[in-house]
């Protein structure tokens, strides 16, 4: 097994090893808890001194690196990376694909060849990729959100606002609807919410009956791309994490957001075995503050 890579030092060498060439950078889509695994990618990136552009998942384009950003889309019934590896990822000289779980995905995995750069963020992961491909190069990886500057990520991106021009009106509408929101429940008292997933991964529980719950990473959804979008969900869910005294969720990111702000933490099990996986390899050791519920 290959040793983790897990500083933010070793990422910007991974990066700037990627060269001048056209380099192109497809963030993850998804809620605020791939915002937050963007935002550390654009954070990282930008120290890297690397010259790049975002594309998407349809992209056309022929670079020289194609980078994948990190997340949980390789799996079912997820398919936007896949989109991106069966068409632009076809045609770059070297694909990177940033610390993901990937199952599912027998055909596409056994075809990834000498040019790919596999990060697998557990264990469980990791096995499954090495048993179908035997041609790339894989590594584990610590998720790429526990690489994030917290305290860059806290500050509001105004030095970005122009990029709001390049945004869509109905998003931006309903994230100032949801800081209104945030000021008036910042005025109301009662138990303190929980933050469990509300979707596709959920497993419905367990939630006390007399606490409200926020799906924060629903909530602050906006989209990953340009990066002031990213930056700014990632700022509204530390922000929320911020006025809570202690985090009760079956989210991932909301983990890792709270962990890194040194906020006591109950995880929960998602769907599949992602969460647990990740507890296990990135953060039962290294944050003692967040404890692992089976129930």
């Amino acid at each position: 097994m290959s040793a983790i890579v897990a500083s933010r030092e070793e990422w910007i060498r991974i990066f700037a090893a990627a060269g001048n060439g056209r380099v192109a950078y497809y963030p993850n889509p998804g809620n605020a808890g791939d915002a937050l695994i963007a935002v550390a990618t654009y954070q990282l990136l930008r120290a890297a001194g690397l010259r790049y552009r975002v594309v998407g998942a349809g992209s056309r384009a022929t670079p020289d690196t194609l980078i994948a950003g990190g997340g949980g889309n390789l799996v079912p019934p997820y398919a936007d990376v896949a989109r991106l590896l069966r068409g632009a990822g076809t045609r770059a000289a070297r694909v990177l694909i940033l610390p993901h779980t990937i199952a599912g995905n027998d055909d596409l995995v056994a075809a990834m060849d000498a040019r790919y750069e596999v990060y697998c963020r557990e264990l469980t992961s990791y096995d499954y990729v090495r048993t179908q491909c035997r041609g790339a190069q894989v590594r584990l990886a610590h998720d790429l959100a526990l690489c994030l500057d917290v305290e860059a990520a806290a500050q509001f991106p105004w030095r970005l606002a122009w990029q709001l021009a390049r945004t869509e009106a109905l998003p931006t509408a309903a994230l100032i609807l949801h800081l209104l929101q945030d000021r008036a429940g910042q005025r109301q008292r009662g138990p303190p919410p929980t933050f469990y997933r509300e979707d596709r991964e959920a497993l419905g529980g367990p939630r006390p009956p007399d606490r409200a719950n926020r799906d924060l990473s629903q909530v602050y959804a906006w989209t990953v791309a340009p990066e002031f979008c990213a930056r700014v969900s990632t700022w509204l869910l530390l922000r929320a994490l911020r006025a809570a005294a202690a985090v009760e969720t079956d989210r991932l990111h909301v983990t890792v957001a709270a962990a890194l702000l040194g906020k006591p933490v109950r995880m929960h099990a998602n769907s599949y075995y992602k969460n647990r996986a990740v507890y296990e390899l990135s953060l039962r050791d290294r944050f003692p503050h967040v404890q692992w519920c089976d129930a």
